[in-house]
C-alpha cells in the first residue's frame, strides 16, 4: 500500500542552489534532511515516543529502523520535493515537519500524513525545498 499526500504552498522565488554543508543533523527525536538524502535511522520506542535516533549505514535491525528518502522528482513541467518514509513500528506514528525553501532563512511548519506500520508514505511539495526537519515522533493507537 502507498499513502500519498500533496502539500501546496506559495514558494518564494530565488536562487536554485542547495547548500547542505551540515548534512544529516540528528537529535534524540529530530532528523534534518537535505535533498538527495536516503537515511536509515534507528529509533527506540520509549512509552509513547520514539527516541535515541541514530543514523546507520545499513539496516541491521529492521524492527526499529525508519527508512527515509528526500529528493526531487518530475511533477508536471517542473521538479517537486518528495519525501518517502517507511516505519517498522507496529503502531501509527504522528510527527511534525518544518520545511525550508531555497534562499529563505526560516523554516515553516507543514502538514504531514501519519506513518502507518510498514507502509511507504509519500509527501510531495510542489516546489524545490532546501531542507526538512522532522520532529516530535509520537506513537499513537497504543
Amino acid at each position: 500500500m502507498l499513502a500519498f499526500c500533496c502539500v501546496s504552498s506559495s514558494f518564494p522565488q530565488g536562487n536554485n542552489t542547495i547548500n547542505n554543508g551540515d548534512k544529516n543533523r540528528i537529535g534524540d527525536n529530530t532528523i534534518q534532511l537535505f535533498i538527495g538524502d536516503k537515511l536509515f535511522v534507528e529509533a527506540n520506542q520509549s512509552g509513547d515516543s520514539l527516541t535515541g535516533f541514530k543514523i546507520v549505514s545499513v539496516v541491521s535491525d529492521s524492527s526499529k529502523t525508519l527508512i527515509i528518502e528526500f529528493g526531487l522528482e518530475d511533477f508536471g513541467s517542473h521538479k517537486a520535493s518528495v519525501m518517502r518514509i517507511v516505519s517498522p513500528f507496529k503502531n501509527i506514528i504522528q510527527y511534525k515537519a518544518k520545511i525550508k525553501y531555497l534562499s529563505v532563512p526560516d523554516y515553516y511548519q507543514t502538514s504531514v500524513t501519519p506513518l502507518y506500520p510498514h507502509v511507504k508514505m509519500k509527501e510531495i511539495w510542489q516546489n524545490t525545498l532546501e531542507s526538512i526537519v522532522l520532529s516530535d515522533f509520537i506513537v499513537s493507537g497504543m
